[in-house]
């Protein structure tokens, strides 16, 4: 009776040691896939931040595309000012 009683508790100590081993590899996969994780979602954008940035780069572009009509525009005038004033004192004798 005490062999089999030694038996059972040697089985029994053996299956907790494997179950813990198990449970320990567990722990570090699951470690290892949240580095993962982590790692990808800092290297990665929202898509509402995205949009978002997008969003503000366009109305930037349209603001500097106005800036740059109206700048144009100037310039054209002051260089027809110009050459008006460039065939008036030609046109003198």
């Amino acid at each position: 009776m005490l062999g089999w009683s030694s038996i059972m508790i040697g089985v029994f100590w053996r299956l907790v040691s494997m179950i813990r081993r198990v449970e320990d590899e567990m722990d570090n996969i699951s470690k290892e896939m949240h580095t993962r994780i982590d790692r990808v979602r800092e290297g990665t954008v929202r898509k509402s931040d995205l949009d978002m940035h997008l969003t503000r780069l366009s109305s930037d572009m349209r603001e500097m595309r106005r800036e740059h009509r109206e700048a144009t525009k100037d310039t054209n005038v002051r260089l027809d000012a110009l050459l008006a004033a460039i065939a008036n004192v030609k046109g003198q004798p």
